[in-house]
């Protein structure tokens, strides 16, 4: 994993403590690969009810804060793997799954300030 992923798994992980979400908790309750894989389908779901909310909606700060919790525990999931039984492979999968879930979110969030900028012209 490169310096570059490192830092958003931080940020989003760090984005848990400022939102006050009990990261100590999340971080006990992943125990094995099984537990990453959930929140990786919660932040999938997440993701997907954005992307349909954002077809008829503007999106606000508010709007975004339920995907980046999930992924703030998915986070957490990464950083644990060290300590877990898990493969390079799909340690290598979970990485990429989780930065492809960044980039959508960031995809997003761009259309939506495109199409924030287009209503207030």
């Amino acid at each position: 994993m490169n310096q570059n992923d490192k830092i958003i798994i931080n940020e989003y992980r760090n984005n848990l403590i400022m939102l006050k979400v009990n990261t100590t908790k999340v971080n006990m309750s992943i125990k094995s690969i099984d537990d990453i894989k959930i929140y990786e389908e919660e932040c999938k779901l997440n993701l997907n009810k954005l992307e349909t909310l954002s077809k008829d909606h503007k999106l606000y700060e508010k709007d975004y804060d339920d995907f980046r919790v999930s992924m703030g525990k998915f986070a957490i999931g990464l950083r644990k793997f060290h300590k877990l039984k898990i493969s390079d492979k799909e340690k290598l999968r979970l990485t990429k799954v989780f930065l492809d879930f960044n980039e959508s979110f960031e995809d997003l969030m761009q259309r939506n300030i495109i199409k924030d900028a287009y209503i207030w012209k």
